[in-house]
């Protein structure tokens, strides 16, 4: 939900409301600056603002009254204007003041925050210069309605994993999938890559010739890749003849973020599988699997991979890992990380709830525990 949708849907309340009528706003707090703010509650004849703490104190151009302080029988409608409060004002209104008049209550049923907390669509566009780019991404908005897709992680489960059990499956892999020994077989359908971080070592050339290796060895998955990447990826002779789509990946509040959609920003995944359920929330799909998504390495302090990082372009050109795999990070900066990607897993598992998704892990092992778990070889 957007708060234009939420001021539509208040509007729609207010509607109610006859203009030439005596009506009252209760409640003098952030919740009525925002009405005021936001929504068309200045059309209607407001004559009064109410609180139980009333003053006399001036209000948005209006003195507040208390309760005591009125004529309710005067009153033809009240607007109850307090997320935290509205049902024990409208019992006061009932019971101690035997108010007839119609009462307008803004919070839908299971409301969990103010209306103004939501997120305004502005605050998720692009800038002009990608709209256009992210706007084909629209054709992605539902296709695979009701299905179910495999998001296959590069952790070390993988070598205990036989992924041609799902070879007639949907499936979404990441970065280096292409090195392991079945890539052909199993045939991805989508491949994702999160934004391509440059260092001293790791430059566009390393790049390159990574995107190459992919084009050469891929068939016909539709690629996603960060629009910051756009240059790069269009300069590669090997994906000219791909069916390549863009993301803006952005750091975006967690608490406000309630709709995926990709011709607008997306959250950036701590790792590539917060946007592989992204793109799959979007697409429709109504089952979401998770295979070599292991995230055990805040624990063994090594990165772990299906593949030798020896076949890698980037290889030892990874300056956060050292010869043993060993990652430089220290236990601090482990802890922030982890922290802020297992808040991205229980957002878009509460989204994808919103949705009726089922997101299950089926990764053998591993430390992610967000999700409902299943054994892959039962599945599969």
């Amino acid at each position: 939900m957007f708060l234009e949708e939420e001021v539509g849907r208040i509007n729609d309340i207010l509607k109610k409301m006859d203009t030439l009528g005596k009506n009252i706003v209760w409640g003098a707090a952030e919740n009525t600056v925002r009405l005021f703010q936001y929504t068309d509650v200045a059309r209607y004849n407001i004559s009064q603002i109410v609180d139980s703490n009333g003053n006399g104190q001036s209000f948005l151009g209006y003195m507040v009254k208390k309760p005591d302080q009125i004529s309710w029988n005067e009153v033809k409608a009240v607007v109850i204007s307090s997320y935290y409060h509205e049902d024990e004002i409208e019992k006061v209104l009932l019971e101690k003041y035997q108010f007839k008049g119609l009462i307008l209550k803004l919070n839908a049923p299971g409301q969990t925050k103010p209306f103004y907390s939501h997120l305004a669509r502005t605050q998720l566009q692009t800038p002009m210069e990608y709209r256009h780019i992210l706007k084909r991404n629209e054709k992605f908005h539902n296709l695979h309605q009701g299905e179910r897709i495999v998001i296959i992680g590069n952790g070390p489960s993988i070598k205990e994993t036989d992924l041609t059990r799902i070879r007639d499956a949907r499936k979404m892999v990441v970065h280096n999938f292409y090195l392991h020994k079945d890539y052909e077989v199993i045939n991805p359908d989508y491949y994702c890559f999160a934004k391509l971080n440059k260092t001293e070592k790791i430059n566009d050339a390393f790049y390159s010739e990574l995107i190459s290796q992919i084009g050469q060895k891929s068939a016909s998955p539709q690629f996603f890749f960060h629009i910051a990447d756009k240059q790069l990826i269009e300069q590669c002779r090997d994906f000219q003849d791909k069916a390549v789509n863009y993301m803006h990946l952005a750091n975006l509040e967690l608490e406000l973020y309630e709709d995926v959609d990709i011709t607008n920003q997306m959250l950036a995944g701590q790792s590539v599988p917060v946007d592989c359920i992204q793109l799959a929330l979007y697409m429709g799909f109504r089952e979401i699997y998770l295979v070599g998504v292991e995230h055990s390495d805040i624990l063994t302090r090594q990165y772990g991979y299906f593949y030798d990082r020896s076949e890698s372009i980037i290889g030892d050109k990874d300056m956060g890992v050292k010869p043993n795999n060993e990652t430089t990070a220290d236990f601090r900066k482990y802890l922030r990380v982890y922290g802020r990607l297992w808040q991205q897993y229980e957002r878009l598992k509460e989204l994808a709830e919103n949705k009726g998704v089922k997101i299950v892990n089926a990764t053998k092992g591993g430390l992610l525990d967000v999700f409902e778990r299943a054994d892959y070889d039962m599945l599969f």
